[in-house]
């Protein structure tokens, strides 16, 4: 460049640079795929945010969340059950994970395993994901409940034309990367709901605010006691209903009884309160009543329960035990020095802790107590909000309770038996292991579902010859011997170990 002025060479050097960086920058920028314009756009492996109405308009008929509750007016308490629906057809969602729920003025607990069904909707069939909490209200008026949102993942396969929904019949596409994963947050609408006070009429004095419809029972051990010994008194309250705002029956707090804080021990309907009492007087005949109130919500109004006088029997404790119960050791001397007598464990000087190799390997030890909880807790995590993983992962185990059911058949000799075990397995096991509706997996339709895996044509003969075999005996009440069973029992063993090996 001699000869040349140096600032056109700084000039073109600049503008080399920024086309390079403009090139590289665009590689990120511009969209690979083109999407409906209420699908957001990304390029493999990125995560982007998605809003409420994601679920592009073609969709809206075709993936919905359906939010309902039990009843449309409730007391201030009262337990509501709240259901929530996942509905798709001809669309392939993954990654599902549980209902975002929220509303200051309820309070609400945590959602119980999903359950997959199928339903008809004015003529149609839909695959649904239902969701089921409980809710209360915690102050009176009218409100609006929700709306619920689900997250979730909508695969789209990659068309001549642009992305369109997979469905039943490319579900494999994940496997052979024709298509590709699109997070959607799909919302219900909003639903009213009413919370009413609680009634003052006939309100008894100590109500303490259980709502529900419940049973007291008391019990008391031992019914027999020296003075000063304690008994448990045990208060058992179960039912249907508002258990969070249950609290223990109180004792009348007599000067003859010392009386400690009950301990609570909830279980699924039912509560135990178990306290402590110590009579501290030889009149003592009886616990007096207890008395347990609450509302019921289906009748609309209150109730209370009475339980005892428990009679107990209180002994006079023996002279001498009431002497060695008061006796108290006597002092040593202030100005006496005791010889020890024992010199104790000995240590050798300048043995320091720090240089102790049992003691760096126990400091460990916490570590990888916590490496082991977080690696449990990380895949509890997983199968209660992947349900792909979750039936994937209980394929073989159903798999294998099938087989071996089917064993006992075989030595029984109970073919109808053994093959109707044999047919339910098969079902099970592939619906499971590729996440398909159980109901689906029939001979008929084995080779159109699992060609696409990339199955091997002996075993999807192995498959077919199978289910064809099933269906023989089953509905043709075909004769069958022992050893075609014991053929039959080999081919699944050795369908469902290459299926495992398989990613």
């Amino acid at each position: 460049m001699k000869g040349k002025n140096p600032k056109i060479k700084t000039f073109w050097q600049r503008v080399g640079l920024s086309f390079i960086l403009l090139t590289f920058m665009g590689i990120f920028i511009t969209p690979i795929y083109s999407f409906s314009e209420t699908i957001e756009q990304k390029s493999m492996g990125a995560q982007y945010p998605v809003t409420p109405d994601a679920v592009p308009a073609a969709l809206k008929d075709r993936i919905f969340l359906v939010m309902k509750t039990d009843k449309a007016q409730a007391y201030i308490d009262e337990i509501v059950q709240v259901t929530i629906q996942l509905c798709s057809r001809g669309v392939t969602l993954r990654d599902i994970q549980y209902p975002q729920l929220f509303h200051e003025d309820f309070s609400i607990q945590e959602f119980d395993h999903p359950v997959e069904k199928k339903e008809t909707m004015n003529g149609v069939f839909f695959e649904i994901i239902e969701f089921k909490t409980k809710i209360f209200g915690k102050k009176s008026g009218n409100f609006k409940l929700g709306p619920s949102r689900v997250q979730c993942t909508l695969m789209m396969s990659k068309q001549e034309g642009g992305n369109q929904p997979s469905g039943d019949g490319t579900t494999v596409d994940t496997y052979f990367g024709t298509s590709e994963n699109y997070p959607l947050k799909i919302a219900s609408a909003s639903i009213p709901l009413k919370v009413v006070p609680l009634p003052g009429k006939g309100k008894p004095a100590d109500f303490s605010g259980a709502v529900g419809n419940f049973n007291f029972t008391l019990e008391v051990h031992p019914k027999e006691v020296k003075l000063g010994e304690p008994m448990t008194l045990k208060m058992t309250i179960e039912g249907r209903g508002n258990f969070n705002t249950v609290v223990p029956p109180r004792i009348e707090k007599r000067s003859s009884f010392k009386i400690y804080d009950p301990q609570k021990k909830k279980e699924e309907g039912l509560i135990i309160y178990e306290q402590v009492l110590i009579p501290q007087s030889e009149a003592m005949r009886e616990i007096p009543k207890i008395h347990f109130s609450f509302f019921d919500p289906e009748q609309g109004r209150y109730h209370t329960i009475q339980r005892g006088p428990l009679p107990i029997k209180v002994i006079k404790p023996d002279p001498e035990e009431g002497q060695t119960m008061s006796r108290v050791p006597e002092p040593i001397g202030r100005n006496l020095i005791t010889v020890k007598g024992s010199p104790g464990r000995l240590r050798k000087k300048g043995d320091l802790l720090y240089k102790n190799k049992t003691f760096w390997m126990l400091q460990l030890l916490p570590l990888f107590l916590f490496l082991s909880l977080m690696f449990i807790n990380k895949k509890k995590e997983k199968l209660r909000t992947d349900l792909r993983y979750a039936r994937r992962q209980e394929a073989k185990k159903r798999a294998k309770k099938g087989v071996q059911e089917a064993e006992r058949f075989l030595k029984k000799g109970k073919p109808i038996e053994f093959y109707d075990s044999l047919f339910k397995t098969l079902q099970e096991y592939l619906g499971n292991r590729f996440y398909l509706p159980v109901e689906s997996m029939t001979g008929e339709v084995v080779d159109e579902r699992l060609r696409p895996q990339g199955i091997d044509e002996e075993v999807l003969k192995k498959l077919g010859d199978l289910f064809n075999e099933c269906d023989r005996v089953r509905y043709a009440a075909s004769i069958t011997g022992k050893k075609e069973m014991e053929e039959a029992l080999t081919r699944i063993k050795e369908v469902i170990p290459y299926r495992e090996s398989q990613p």
